[in-house]
This record gives structure tokens, C-alpha cells and sequence, in this order.
């Protein structure tokens, strides 16, 4: 087991890492609410009567709202600005998201420095630290709004994506999506309770092997525990217990939940909380995917496999538009760089269209292009989507949402076919098998799709 190896205890980093993605969550939640909001007083005031029209039109703040379009004070509180692009967009909630998750991060990360001082931690963030090079130490590689195009527009495909790298793989992994809610999810206190029937299990076995007679006692074998440890669980007010203690000073308030797990209980026993349960933040509930390096892929507690059995007939495949074209060194160094840019552009489009003909009249069951791609990553994890092929991500697209497919069975390349490293490039074919995973790979060969991006500088 991977965690044997690291001097991290990646069930405590998990439990950090899922309250600063809870936390963040909330404000792209209370966001996207106060937006709604907004938005359906303005269709009351357009539908209601008025017997001052004429009065009433000629007040912009009334006008906007009768049009149903954003008013000023929601676009000024958004703050939205562009990148790299027109398409490469960030708001003020980005910002303060990835303040928030960095904030308890850090806070974390001196915690266990203060036991194991040569332990290093570095931070990868889109905003705040979008140029941390991927190094052998612990590297937290956060995207504090993944699709923020459809956050801006109030679309669900919006999320908060946490991973940790260690030798520059990625070991651990949360995933949260606000918008999309699908029942129940584990607390914080069975997650904890589950690692503390692991560790006794542990000490048993210890024990056992050590006794004259090799017997095993009656507790709790390995492969109980192996069955619940990796189970993890989200609370609206803390970490995960065994966080909390060395962490009590990025815990929220609030009440706490006492929850009983016997040590031969799995997934199919664990006690649970329902959206209704006060524990759990009533108006965002989400989705949570986690998982660490060689124990799963979990989503809200439940063990999660990708979708073996899917063929090319029969499989759902997302194929992102191409953006972000790269140049050389040479050619960006150009005075007509943007003109190079724009033109190479246009041909990455035309190559795109020629390899999504090719996918329709196959025929695949159905294309699709989402608004965020850890959250697309997450969705074959679940099994949802078969196939998934981006050709221009960057290290925080593709940190988590990669380690969610390999632990729940699926098959990770870049776009050549060549064995996945985040370090060299983040162009990403994701599949629930190796047939689709050349599905996607063979075609990107044959139309030379990798001359975009993956380019000798």
C-alpha cells in the first residue's frame, strides 16, 4: 500500500483536504444562489404591472432586471476577467476560494512540519500559484473553480478540485460538486471510526503473528479492515476527527455527531446521514469524490469502478474543444506571435471536427464537451462516462480527476498513447478500458492532433 511509503498520514490530509473543499463549495453555492435570486426577482418585476412604465424604463438598475439579464451590481460583484483569453476567465470567487483552500492547506502543512520539520510541502494553485514547478516533495494541486465559464453562467458543471503529488504523482484526491447531489454521504465520525478499526485490525495482526502459536485472534482480519479503511466521509462543521485534533484551528463550529461503526461492518452496513440530517450544510449538499493512491475511488463514502463493459457502440464520449494551442520558443518570440497563435488555432478546430465525424459515424452512443474537466474525470469514475479525451489541460485539470479513473479501474494516457506524466504534459485520454482508450489514442495519432501542443521548445 502506497501510504506504507510516505511520511504523510494521507488519511488526515484527506479529512483536510475535504472541509477546505467543503468550504469552498459553500461560496461557489451561496454565488451562484444569490444570482438565482436575482434572477427571479427580475422575472417577477417583468411579469408584475406597472402603471409607470414609462418612469420605470428609465431607470437602468429597473431595465436590466426587466430584460432578465445581469444587473450591474452582480456583474461588478462576479469581478469577471480574462486570462490567457476571452475563454480562459476568472472571478473574484476564484480568488477567494483558492485563498480559503490555501489558507487551511498551509495551515496543515505546518502541523506536520512541526513533528517531521524535513517533511516539505509545496502549493500549486490556478490563481495564486499557477507557476510551481512539480517537484519530488508533497505538492497540493488545487483548481478552486474547475469550469468556471459555467460558473459564470450558472451551469452545474462547476467544481473544487484538490489533489497531492508526491514524486510528482498524484496520491490523493477530492473532488467537489456543489450542484450535483445524488443521496446520502458517510460523516466524518464513521470515516474516522472506519481508520480506527484499521489501525486496531493493524495492531492484531501485530499481535497475532508475534504469538507462540501463529493463530490469528478473533478481531478484525486484514481484509475487514482493508474493506472500510479507505472510506471517507463529509461533515459541514470539521474534518475528519483524526484531523481535527492537530488541526483545531481551521475546524468550523458545530454540533457533532456521534456515529458507532463495528469493526466487521462494510459498505453496505455503514451508518449514514441523509440530506436532512442537520450535520450535513442542507443547501449544498454535492457530490464528493476522494481517493488516495492504491486504496480506491470513493464518491460520498461508496466505492466507485468505471464502466468495464463499455464498447465503442455503446459508450458516452466527451471530447473538449481545443483551446490553448502551444508555439514554440521561436514562434513566440515573433512579432505576428498572436497572428500565429490565431491561425494554428483555427487548424487545431478544423482537426477537431474531422475527429469528431469520424466518432459520430462509428458510431459512438452519444459526444458530448463539458464545462469542466476534473468534474468529467470524476464522471467516469462513476462509471457515467466511458471516455474522455482533452487535449490542453494543465496540471490542476488533471491532478485529481486522473487519480479518480485509475482508482476506480479505468486507464489514463496522454494523447499518444504514451503512459500518463503530469510533469511532461497534460494531455489526457481517459477510458473506462484499453478499447476505448485507443479509440481515442489512434485517432489523435493519425491526424497528428499532438502537433498543438506537444511541441519540442
Amino acid at each position: 500500500m502506497y501510504e506504507d511509503e510516505t511520511e504523510v498520514d494521507l488519511m488526515e490530509a484527506l479529512g483536510v483536504a475535504i472541509e477546505a473543499a467543503e468550504k469552498a463549495g459553500r461560496i461557489i453555492w451561496q454565488s451562484v444562489e444569490k444570482r438565482r435570486a436575482a434572477a427571479a426577482a427580475a422575472a417577477t418585476m417583468r411579469s408584475a404591472p406597472s402603471n409607470n412604465d414609462a418612469t420605470t424604463a428609465a431607470t437602468p438598475t429597473a431595465t436590466t432586471a426587466r430584460s432578465g439579464g445581469p444587473s450591474e451590481s452582480l456583474s461588478t460583484d462576479l469581478l469577471i476577467e480574462t486570462k490567457t483569453s476571452a475563454t480562459d476567465l476568472v472571478t473574484r470567487y476564484d480568488t477567494q476560494c483558492d485563498e480559503v483552500i490555501t489558507r487551511i492547506l498551509r495551515q496543515y502543512a505546518a502541523e506536520v512540519q512541526k513533528d517531521k520539520p524535513h517533511v516539505r510541502f509545496a502549493f500549486m494553485t490556478e490563481e495564486l500559484n499557477p507557476t510551481t514547478p512539480l517537484t519530488d516533495d508533497y505538492t497540493w494541486v488545487v483548481d478552486p473553480i474547475d469550469g468556471t465559464m459555467s460558473f459564470v453562467h450558472g451551469l452545474p458543471d462547476c467544481c473544487v478540485s484538490i489533489g497531492l503529488t508526491h514524486r510528482k504523482q498524484p496520491v490523493l484526491a477530492v473532488v467537489f460538486t456543489p450542484f450535483i447531489s445524488s443521496g446520502v454521504r458517510l460523516t466524518t465520525a464513521a470515516s474516522a471510526m472506519l481508520r480506527s478499526v484499521q489501525q486496531q485490525a493493524q495492531q492484531q495482526l501485530t499481535l497475532s503473528s508475534s504469538s507462540p502459536t501463529g493463530m490469528p485472534s478473533s478481531a478484525t482480519t486484514t481484509s475487514d479492515a482493508a474493506a472500510v479503511a479507505p472510506l471517507t466521509g463529509l461533515s459541514s462543521t470539521a474534518t475528519a476527527p483524526s484531523a481535527a485534533a492537530k488541526m483545531n484551528k481551521t475546524a468550523s463550529a458545530g454540533p457533532k455527531t456521534e456515529t458507532h461503526v463495528p469493526a466487521s461492518a462494510d459498505a453496505t452496513t455503514l451508518p449514514v446521514m441523509t440530506h436532512s440530517s442537520p450535520s450535513v450544510v442542507p443547501e449544498c449538499n454535492g457530490e464528493l469524490f476522494t481517493a488516495i493512491r492504491g486504496q480506491g475511488a470513493y464518491l460520498n463514502g461508496r466505492r466507485l469502478h468505471v464502466n468495464t463493459n463499455a464498447t465503442p457502440r455503446t459508450a458516452l464520449v466527451v471530447f473538449n474543444y481545443p483551446y490553448g494551442v502551444e508555439l514554440t520558443t521561436t514562434e513566440a518570440a515573433r512579432p505576428d506571435a498572436a497572428t500565429i497563435r490565431q491561425r494554428r488555432h483555427a487548424e487545431a478546430v478544423d482537426c477537431s471536427a474531422r475527429m469528431r465525424e469520424e466518432l459520430a459515424t462509428l458510431p459512438v452512443a452519444g459526444l458530448r464537451c463539458y464545462g469542466s474537466s476534473v468534474t468529467t474525470f470524476a464522471q467516469i469514475a462513476a462509471g457515467r462516462v466511458d471516455a474522455y479525451l482533452e487535449p490542453a489541460g494543465k496540471a490542476w485539470d488533471v491532478c485529481a480527476g486522473s487519480l479518480l479513473v485509475t482508482e476506480a479501474g479505468g486507464l489514463v494516457y496522454n494523447m499518444l498513447g504514451d503512459a500518463f506524466d503530469m510533469a511532461r504534459d497534460t494531455t489526457i485520454v481517459a477510458a473506462a478500458n484499453q478499447e476505448l482508450a485507443e479509440l481515442l489514442t489512434k485517432r489523435c495519432v493519425n491526424h497528428n492532433f499532438g502537433r498543438f501542443w506537444l511541441l519540442k521548445k
